[in-house]
Order: structure tokens, then C-alpha cells, then sequence
């Protein structure tokens, strides 16, 4: 199903990989090819870049480019499949510094909670690695966290302020982000910094 010509027959051969014991080598090649094709179906493509979350790091490592690429498309779904793959790679000492200021940004643009997820992955993630790799994530969570906008708008111009105090979309995704940062190592410095 993963080499049919038909997407509905690919996207349907992506659903049955869902264990990193059906991710064998093989399996991945195939996945990074739909990632990596520019005429593929954005809906294989948000399937294997989910199903690519549970690939070894070094399968992924020479894709990184193309992974950054779906990370800053405009739709949020393929940001968040992008993160997903990219999180075995976010504290890897060739790519954290290209691959973290990217989640600071996404975390500081962002209008959708699922796309937090994989951010907290990456943040927990960062927390277990070298101190230059925490140094960055509290610094760029911390960023995104400083500019974060006080009023919201959905593609489209839809007002997303809420009139019950402390339960808009603002609110709520600030408390997300401080959360992220509070979490990672030296995050509480930088937010009594911020405050």
C-alpha cells in the first residue's frame, strides 16, 4: 500500500504503522520519499510525518531541511506532524540550533492548542540534554513568551478575545507557553526575569 500509485491507498497502507516495530528501516525510506516529494498529498504527508516521530534519529538526520520546511508551512496541522518527526532530532548537536529557535517561534505564532504537544516534547526533551542545548530552549521559549501578542486573530479575521477574564485563547495559550517554560531547565529564572 505505501508504494501504490493511488494516495488513498498509501494514506491507508500509513495507518497500519502504528508501532515503532512496524517502522523498520525499509518502511521509513519509503515514508521520508512522501515527505520528501513535492507532489505528494499533504494528507500522506501529515501521516508520515507523524508515523517518522517514532523513526531513529539518524534516519531522519540528512531530511532535517525538509522537515524544518513542514514545520513552517501555514497550515497547523503539518506544523505539528513536522514537530512530531523532528523532536528525535531537537536536542541533536547538529541540529538543536536550527530546529529550536523554529519551536520558539511556532510556540510564539501558534493559534492552536494541539501543536503544543509536540513543543512540550521537545521542551521535556531539551531538559535531558547538554547545557547549551537548555541555555537555547529557555531563551527561546523565553522570547516567544515576551512577545506573545495580547489579541489573537484566526486566519480568516475572526476575533478570537474571549470576554470571560482569564479564559480566552490568549490567556490560554500564554499559560501553555509559560508552562513549557517553567518547565525546561532555568525556565522559572527567565520568567521571574520577565516579570
Amino acid at each position: 500500500l505505501l508504494k501504490d500509485k493511488d494516495p488513498r491507498a498509501r494514506h491507508a497502507g500509513l495507518m497500519a504503522i502504528n508501532s515503532p516495530a512496524r517502522l523498520t528501516d525499509e518502511v521509513a525510506a519509503l515514508l521520508i520519499g512522501m515527505v520528501n516529494s513535492p507532489d505528494e498529498s499533504w494528507w500522506v504527508v501529515v501521516n508520515a510525518l507523524n508515523r517518522l516521530g517514532m523513526a531513529k534519529p539518524e534516519l531522519l538526520a540528512p531530511h532535517v531541511d525538509r522537515l524544518c520546511h513542514w514545520a513552517q508551512h501555514e497550515e497547523w496541522w503539518l506544523q505539528k506532524a513536522a514537530l512530531t518527526a523532528l523532536t528525535g532530532l531537537a536536542t541533536d548537536d547538529r541540529f538543536y540550533q536550527k530546529i529550536l529557535p523554529l519551536v520558539g517561534k511556532l510556540a510564539n505564532t501558534t493559534r492552536v492548542a494541539d501543536v503544543w504537544g509536540p513543543i512540550r516534547g521537545i521542551a521535556a526533551k531539551a531538559n535531558a540534554a547538554k547545557p547549551e542545548v537548555k541555555a537555547l530552549a529557555a531563551k527561546v521559549l523565553g522570547q516567544a513568551y515576551t512577545e506573545f501578542p495580547k489579541t489573537l486573530a484566526a486566519p480568516g479575521g475572526l476575533d478570537l478575545a474571549n470576554r470571560v477574564v482569564g479564559n480566552s485563547p490568549v490567556a490560554f495559550l500564554e499559560k501553555e507557553l509559560a508552562a513549557s517554560l517553567a518547565a525546561s531547565e532555568g525556565g522559572l529564572d527567565v520568567l521571574y526575569e520577565l516579570a
